[in-house]
């Protein structure tokens, strides 16, 4: 299983404590990755509703993933929470793109 895998396995898993060993082990690694639909990890979350998952939403924020990328179907993971009235994964991510309009303002 390459790092990619384990990482999604960590999140299928909703296991929080697997999730902090694996950025501490993998410092170096690009979360900011997609899949074939061109989803990031933010995207499968945003799909989700489950007890770890506004701390699992922050530490992939502060990893660099963006809940404003768009998939292919030009579908963002603040989309995917909209649709689902998951409104705690909203307020994330809408602190974490007000935190980022404040830094390029900033600028």
């Amino acid at each position: 299983m390459n790092e990619k895998e384990s990482l999604i396995s960590i999140l299928e898993k909703q296991n929080l404590n697997g999730l902090k060993d694996f950025v501490a082990k993998n410092n170096d690694f690009n979360f900011d990755f997609t899949n074939e639909q061109g989803q990031n990890l933010l995207h499968f979350l945003a799909k989700t509703n489950y007890e770890n998952m506004l701390e699992i939403a922050k530490i992939l924020l502060e990893k660099g993933i963006d809940p404003r990328a768009v998939d292919e179907n030009f579908v963002s993971a603040i989309d995917i929470a909209k649709g689902n009235n998951n409104h705690s994964l909203l307020s994330v991510f809408k602190f974490y793109v007000n935190q980022k309009n404040k830094e390029y303002q900033d600028l």
